[in-house]
């Protein structure tokens, strides 16, 4: 019997590693791109899931891998957003741990980490991402025990916080 979506890894990605349950995000911007949380990296179809890519994994060197889903619910996870009214389909925001990454770039660019959350121990894990409707450089993350307001003005500049 067919599986559907095909799920085809493009070259130089590494095998995902399926989880008990793997989180699967429909792109808000082109709903045709898929972003699936895999035990070992996050991964994107351009395709409806035809092929797929790792993010970290396959980049050229390799990044860690990013792993959204700690077994317990927990899935911050999101792709596509908008800010300034500009549509962005290449957005990504993912939660690992107690760790928040980010791509805005085109495929090919890897997450990268947003800095430390302000109160925050790498004991904790991150329980969902959510984006204000205006814009993405605006996200609230909720942990465990606390939630915290980030705006991150840049690609590239670490996170400002408030609580």
């Amino acid at each position: 019997m067919p599986t559907f979506p095909a799920l085809t890894l493009n070259a130089g990605s590494p095998a995902a590693t399926v989880q008990f349950y793997t989180p699967v995000k429909v792109n808000r911007i082109t709903p045709t791109r898929l972003l699936f949380g895999f035990g070992n990296d996050v991964y994107e179809s351009l395709n409806q899931g035809g092929t797929i890519t790792s993010i970290d994994l396959g980049h050229v060197p390799p990044a860690p891998g990013v792993t959204v889903n700690d077994g317990t619910g927990h899935l911050a996870l999101i792709y596509g957003g908008t800010t300034g009214g500009v549509m962005n389909a290449d957005l990504i925001y993912a939660g690992s741990g107690a760790t928040v990454y980010r791509r805005t770039a085109a495929p090919g660019t890897a997450l990268a980490a947003t800095g430390a959350l302000l109160g925050q121990s790498a004991s904790m894990i991150l329980r969902s991402i959510r984006l204000t409707t205006h814009t993405y450089s605006r996200s609230t993350t909720l942990t465990f025990i606390k939630v915290s307001t980030a705006e991150t003005p840049g690609p590239t500049s670490p996170a400002i916080l408030r609580e």
